[in-house]
C-alpha cells in the first residue's frame, strides 16, 4: 500500500540547522516540498542532534516516543568519527575546558570509547579572525591515527554500532537509512578517512540490506560546488544535493511512488 504521509526522524549535528543559509534552503525542507511534489506524500519531521554515538541510541528512542516513528535518518558527522581516528583527542570537560587525552584503544584495540571524549572542543565552526591555535596539529594527529590504524579500529567501531541502532530501530518498528559522512574538502587527511569510512558503511548496508543514502562529493552533476568557503558547511547547493539522494534512497526502498518522471544522479 502506498504510503500518503510520513513520519521521519533525522539524526545529525550543524547539518540541521545552518541559519546562515535561510531555514527553507535546509535539506530537510526541500526534502519535504519534493515528497509532496514528488511523491504525493506529507512529511512529518522530528529532528535531534548527538555529540558522539554513545548517546545516539538514546536520543532515537527519545524521539521514537510512542513508536510512531516511521524512519530514521542517521547522519554519520564527519567530526564524530574523526576524534575517534586521532591518538590524542581534545574534549571539553564537564566545566567547558579544555582538555587533551589519549586514544582509549591507543595500546588496546579491543577497548571501547569513551564517552566523555564526545564533548568535543573542535568546533566545526570557525571564528571569524580569530586564528586557530596550532594549525598544523589537527592534520598531523589524523596522519598519526592513520599510521597507528586507529581509522581503520573507528570504522570497525561505528559499524557495530550502526548494527546495533538497526536492530534498536526494527524492534521499535523504524526503518533505519544511514546518510553517510559527506565529504571534507577542508581537510585531506579527514577528507580521506572519512572516504574510507564511505566505502565500509556502503559495504556494511549492502551486506544487512540497511538503505544508505550515497553522497560523498563536493561537486553534483552540474559541477556545482556543494560547500561553503570553510569547506566544513554545506551551502544551499549542497543541501538541495542531500534532500535528492535522500529521495532517490526514499523511493527505492519505501512504498512511495514518483508521480513525475524525475532523473535523480546516481549515488556517490
Amino acid at each position: 500500500m502506498k504510503w500518503h504521509d510520513i513520519t521521519v526522524g533525522i539524526m545529525g549535528g550543524c547539518l540541521l540547522a545552518q541559519k546562515e543559509i535561510g531555514l527553507n534552503n535546509l535539506f530537510h525542507r526541500r526534502l519535504s516540498a519534493r515528497l509532496k511534489t514528488e511523491a504525493g506524500c506529507k512529511a512529518r519531521f522530528r529532528f535531534g542532534t548527538y555529540t558522539g554515538i554513545e548517546d545516539a541510541v538514546q536520543k532515537y528512542l527519545a524521539m521514537t516516543g510512542k513508536g510512531d516513528l516511521d524512519v530514521l535518518l542517521f547522519h554519520v558527522r564527519p567530526q564524530s568519527f574523526l576524534a575517534m581516528t586521532k591518538p590524542v583527542v581534545k574534549y571539553a570537560d564537564a566545566r567547558g575546558r579544555t582538555r587533551f587525552s589519549l586514544h582509549p584503544a591507543l595500546f588496546n584495540r579491543q577497548a571501547d570509547w569513551d564517552a566523555a571524549l564526545d564533548g568535543c572542543a573542535e568546533s566545526a565552526t570557525p571564528v571569524p579572525d580569530k586564528p586557530a591555535p596550532l594549525p598544523a596539529f589537527n592534520p598531523i594527529n589524523l596522519l598519526l591515527g592513520k599510521l597507528l590504524r586507529l581509522d581503520k579500529w573507528a570504522c570497525g567501531y561505528l559499524s557495530e554500532f550502526l548494527l546495533h541502532l538497526n536492530e534498536v530501530c526494527k524492534r521499535h518498528g523504524t526503518r533505519l537509512f544511514i546518510v553517510g559522512p559527506s565529504a571534507l574538502p577542508a581537510s585531506l587527511p579527514g577528507h580521506l578517512n572519512c572516504m574510507h569510512l564511505n566505502r565500509r558503511i556502503r559495504e556494511l548496508a549492502h551486506v544487512h540490506a540497511i538503505p544508505c543514502v550515497g553522497w560523498f562529493t563536493d561537486r553534483d552533476s552540474s559541477g556545482n560546488y556543494l560547500f561553503m568557503d570553510d569547506g566544513l558547511h554545506l551551502n544551499p547547493d549542497g543541501h538541495n544535493f542531500l534532500a535528492d539522494r535522500i529521495l532517490s534512497s526514499f523511493l527505492v526502498n519505501l512504498p512511495l511512488e514518483s508521480i513525475v518522471p524525475v532523473k535523480h544522479p546516481a549515488a556517490a
